[in-house]
């Protein structure tokens, strides 16, 4: 049996506080943002686009992401959820 991925919503709230400072955001920006190995970091980036809250848009030539309509939402309850459990 394969084990579903689970994010950490610590991890999670790194990577939607990089969106609300930059709004467009390149993957190495958001790697380093994000503090985790590569290899884990691509699972998160997996996850938020096969949630559909992250997809990638092409920036003359520069591969960015950013936050869907889907992903804002998501990350105010998460935000909201983070500062009541504090």
């Amino acid at each position: 049996m394969v084990k579903q991925f689970q994010p950490n919503q610590k991890i999670l709230r790194r990577f939607v506080s990089i969106f609300y400072e930059c709004g467009f955001v390149t993957k190495t920006h958001l790697h380093l943002a994000s503090r985790l190995r590569w290899d884990l970091f691509t699972k998160y980036l997996e996850w938020l686009q096969s949630n559909n809250y992250v997809i990638y848009m092409p920036n003359g030539g520069i591969r960015t992401y950013v936050l869907t309509q889907a992903g804002i939402e998501m990350s105010q309850k998460l935000i909201a959820f983070l500062d009541c459990v504090k």
